[in-house]
């Protein structure tokens, strides 16, 4: 079975499905560029990010898909960041620099939520310096999730993950973490925190009870053995977030995503991280109202939120091939 994978005259681009090992490819060019979609196993990859590691005359040919080991295809950039800031001037330009060295990526998304310091110099000064920051900013505070559900509208990579600005959670975390998604085995992936990687700093007693009571209740409506659901590292393939709806405010990310993830039935994947929190003299934002409003989201969207209000498309995990812009009827804005 060959499958071509191309663009035309009309922009078409189609999500292929097929066997891994059962395939060859035949990726067309048009105007110098290699644009193309194909899905195995569960895994999107799209093959214009990989000209940076395999050369064009390579992929120009017939190419017997086993030959192409998930080892090369994680050479190419398909990760997307996004990264959410609120008066980080001290450590935004550490964040970045971690982030740069990711051999995976593709683009940093940064979106300031109105920060009242000198973040937004700073962030002003970085995208100007490195093309591979996006930046986006909110002209009044309007919370963590709201600064995310704008940073998802501004991705294209086929792994998308959360990382704060905060220096809490270690970038260098990051190629295990997507790993699982890489080889075909995850579509989502949670870090967690008490399946300690390297350290964890010992904190607050109080938070520890809470996040556990959170975990376990969540656990209970998902049906999914979480260790840690209030985890900063979340990551995703791409068209998973992007065609979420997300109605929750403040901190309220963690708890809505946990949720319409587990109605989607998909894979779901923990791996340990590192964690090196902060205290709130530090800069510490969370507080015991956002463990309350995390509890009543719990509650509305695990019992009062269905699968179909959940997406503006459902996910594909396989099936016939079909044009992206058909698929996209109906979709997420732009």
């Amino acid at each position: 079975m060959r499958v071509k994978l191309s663009i035309g005259a009309k922009g078409r681009r189609y999500h292929c499905a097929a066997p891994r090992r059962s395939i060859q490819l035949n990726i067309e060019f048009h105007n110098g560029g290699c644009l193309g979609q194909e899905k195995s196993e569960g895994f999107l990859l799209r093959y214009g990010c990989l000209i940076g590691s395999l050369r064009a005359h390579s992929i120009k040919r017939n190419w017997p898909l086993d030959r192409v080991t998930r080892r090369e295809l994680m050479q190419g950039k398909c990760l997307s960041v996004v990264v959410p800031v609120y008066n980080e001037e001290d450590t935004l330009a550490a964040i970045v620099d971690k982030l740069l060295v990711l051999p995976q990526l593709l683009e940093i998304v940064i979106v300031d939520d109105c920060s009242s310091d000198k973040t937004a110099e700073i962030l002003a000064g970085l995208s100007a310096k490195y093309e591979v920051i996006r930046a986006a900013r909110h002209e009044k505070n309007q919370g963590k999730t709201e600064a995310l559900k704008t940073g998802f509208r501004l991705t294209r990579g086929e792994i998308v993950i959360v990382q704060d600005a905060d220096l809490e959670y270690d970038p260098q975390d990051i190629p295990d973490l997507i790993a699982p998604i890489l080889e075909g085995r995850a579509d989502v992936v949670f870090g967690s925190r008490f399946m300690v990687r390297k350290a964890a700093r010992v904190l607050y007693f109080y938070h520890y009870l809470g996040n556990k009571l959170l975990t376990f209740l969540s656990n209970l409506l998902t049906n999914i053995n979480l260790t840690d659901v209030e985890t900063c590292y979340k990551a995703f393939r791409g068209d998973i977030i992007r065609q979420m709806r997300i109605e929750s405010r403040g901190f309220g990310f963690e708890i809505e995503v946990t949720a319409k993830v587990a109605k989607l039935k998909c894979a779901i994947y923990e791996a340990p991280i590192s964690y090196y929190g902060r205290t709130y003299e530090e800069g510490k934002k969370i507080t015991g109202w956002d463990g309350l409003a995390a509890a009543y989201y719990i509650l509305r969207f695990n019992l009062l939120c269905s699968l179909k209000q959940s997406y503006y498309r459902r996910p594909q995990f396989g099936g016939e091939a079909i044009p992206l812009e058909q698929a996209a009827d109906g979709g997420a804005p732009k």
